[in-house]
């Protein structure tokens, strides 16, 4: 996914320009030299035993050399962040205000190009195996991994399209990359090394460029006729290995686990709270808005705050992104979160304990009312022959997040509160 240059989003100064790298020279077999990734073999060598033995006798010199197992996702260890650190990352990208009206929509748009921009110029901290580092996942305990730059240009989007129609183009976005994906994807029948790096999570710029130059230039002309125009900003001035970066993470991004999750909680955060930052009184006042509903909405997702817990969640992610990241396509993420595709309002609402007695459903209230006082329109009705404690209509994102804050709260019996529809009855 695109964002734009410093100077559009007023993000604040430009990170230093990275080092032009010097091309890799051909060994005498004509086969490009690659530097060692941490173990025993160079792709070099794994090209001549390639060419010698096949396909499966670098698969197995491939098992060997492997690192420690570890998570295939894409969230990478050296950006895992706290909530926290993710809104003051926000707070320094956003210090400069952008052209035009400040919005909730402009000041997201400055952090996730911010966030794009830094993904690649920063040089990785270990060369192809370990990325820079800033504040971009952030863990949830309801939704699990958030990619920030995703979460904070769905916000731009549902500003701007509505909440279905940044649904819509996060769902392109990701098709895109799919079909990027197919194109790029390993072959059973290449000739070459470079199907067996893909597959075994050793390919980098250098490689595709390599290995499938006629390739790059196709997709890289095709680029003009997909982007968006925000896209095109983002990219103008990438030279080839940047280009061949963003391709290759594309194709590792298409439908990765935590993306569409990230995308609808950046379109329910503005369904939710974007009209409030947008009434603020001045640039100030909608930033502070902003923050103050950021840090809000983060709480009520459960995102982790302590730097242990995230360094210890992180622990087993790897340095950068992978080809055989875990994927969640639409259709999964529909049936494991189908809140956060839910727009209405009014839609759902919590029964929370059922009573014998109207006297014990009347103390039940009053300690509900007291443990979570933001539960809209407690009330206590009839449910056959006993009494239901139940709340006011909302949706059925914010009904999933009340329930957790009441099942915390609150004795509420086996299983906890339950969600039902409210056209449904107690």
């Amino acid at each position: 996914m695109g964002t734009s240059r410093a100077d559009r989003s007023g993000a604040g100064p430009s990170p230093p320009a990275p080092k032009a790298k010097a091309a890799r020279p051909l060994d005498a077999d004509g086969v490009r030299q690659l530097p060692p990734t941490g173990n025993a073999f160079q792709p070099v060598v794994l090209a001549r035993l390639q060419r010698a033995c096949g396909n499966a006798a670098v698969q197995r010199l491939l098992a060997a050399r492997q690192p420690a197992p570890v998570v295939q996702r894409e969230p990478t260890r050296p950006r895992a962040a706290t909530g926290s650190a993710a809104i003051a990352d926000l707070r320094g990208q956003t210090a400069t205000p952008g052209t035009g009206k400040v919005t909730a929509g402009s000041l997201a748009r400055q952090e996730w190009e911010s966030l794009f921009r830094r993904h690649f110029v920063e040089p990785d901290k270990v060369e192809d195996e370990v990325e820079s580092s800033h504040a971009r996942y952030i863990f949830s305990r309801v939704y699990g991994w958030i990619d920030a730059q995703h979460f904070f240009a769905h916000i731009q989007f549902a500003e701007e399209l509505g909440s279905q129609g940044a649904t819509d183009k996060g769902l392109s976005i990701e098709q895109k990359q799919q079909r990027v994906r197919d194109l790029i994807g390993p072959d059973d029948e290449d000739p070459t090394i470079y199907s067996e790096l893909l597959k075994a999570n050793l390919i980098n710029a250098d490689d595709f460029l390599h290995y499938r130059e006629s390739l790059f230039i196709a997709i890289a002309l095709g680029m003009d006729m997909v982007l968006s125009g925000q896209e095109k900003a983002l990219v103008k001035g990438f030279d080839e290995r940047q280009l061949a970066k963003l391709i290759l993470d594309n194709a590792m991004s298409a439908w990765s686990y935590e993306d569409l999750a990230s995308n609808q909680l950046g379109v329910q955060f503005f369904r939710l709270h974007g009209a409030f930052v947008n009434a603020g009184a001045d640039a100030a006042a909608v930033r502070q808005r902003f923050v103050d509903r950021l840090t809000e909405f983060f709480a009520a997702i459960e995102v982790v705050e302590s730097p242990a817990e995230v360094r210890r969640l992180a622990a087993a992610l790897p340095g950068k992104e992978r080809w055989t990241s875990k994927k969640l396509p639409e259709a999964q993420a529909r049936k494991r979160f189908p809140e956060l595709f839910a727009f209405g309002a009014g839609t759902h609402r919590l029964r929370i304990a059922v009573y014998d007695r109207r006297a014990g459903a009347e103390r039940g209230l009053a300690r509900v009312r007291d443990a979570v006082p933001a539960a809209p329109g407690l009330r206590v009705e009839p449910f056959g022959t006993q009494f239901a404690l139940v709340t006011g209509p909302m949706s059925h994102f914010e009904a999933v997040l009340l329930k957790r804050a009441v099942d915390r709260a609150a004795a509420t019996g086996p299983g906890g509160a339950l969600v039902t529809p409210a056209a449904a009855g107690p």
